[in-house]
């Protein structure tokens, strides 16, 4: 142990500077450069190509090209797709399934961009049977549990492009946490919690009656989140 004289600190401090010196000269902070190429994806088909096989549909040869703006007419030049890109085209031809995860979200222009999507999709991939889910644990509408599953089926079948019939809804059933009971005055409410344990209290005291169904705190509320399906 180093004694508390100017001295002992001084030689600390020299010993300090000299490990760290002799790190610097290493090169601790400055190691060799890395130099490496990084390699490139692998070159696949051209939309045209997809086209002629019947791959893609044919209005594809007319959209998708490149550099627009750099040619004169604005006709553009054909392009290369990666193979993967490629390989995930024809690999998805006669898609089964499509799921729309946060189905809250898609709402206004965000909605409809979304909307067209999923129908260019079904078009592009020959989607025939395609079977569109939907998942959201926040999307609930108004009024009884029947009148909430039509309102969700509706949204759902716009986004989609296909019925979505009520029965198809399915949603989360709450319990209550809260005894059961009707409204009570505030104040006894409170100080029936600040009596109790966190948790007791919570359960046996009446403040969560005050809240209301909204917070599931009333008689238990079919649809507090919803999946919804076009079968």
């Amino acid at each position: 142990m180093l004694s508390t004289s100017p001295a002992s600190f001084r030689s600390a401090t020299l010993l300090i500077k000299q490990h760290v010196d002799e790190r610097l000269g290493a090169g601790q902070l400055w190691p060799e450069p890395l130099i490496q190429l990084n390699p490139s994806f692998e070159p696949g088909s051209r939309i045209e190509t997809l086209v002629d096989e019947g791959v893609l549909h044919e209005e594809c040869r007319r959209i998708f090209r490149k550099d627009k703006d750099q040619t004169e007419g604005g006709i553009g030049r054909e392009l290369r797709l990666h193979k993967h890109q490629e390989d995930a085209i024809r690999t998805a031809q006669g898609l089964r399934f499509l799921v729309l995860d946060e189905l809250h979200t898609y709402r206004g222009r965000q909605g409809a961009d979304v909307a067209l999507l999923v129908r260019r999709v079904r078009d592009a991939l020959n989607a025939d049977h395609l079977q569109c889910v939907g998942t959201s644990a926040t999307l609930v509408g108004t009024g009884g549990f029947d009148e909430q599953r039509r309102q969700v089926a509706n949204v759902a079948g716009m986004l989609f492009g296909a019925e979505v019939r009520p029965e198809h809804v399915i949603g989360e059933t709450l319990r209550r946490r809260a005894n059961s009971g009707g409204p009570v005055p505030l104040l006894p409410a409170l100080y029936g919690v600040l009596r109790l344990p966190a948790e007791l209290g919570l359960r046996q005291a009446h403040l969560p009656r005050l809240r209301g169904p909204q917070h599931g705190d009333d008689d238990p509320q079919p649809l507090g989140g919803a999946g919804a399906t076009t079968r």
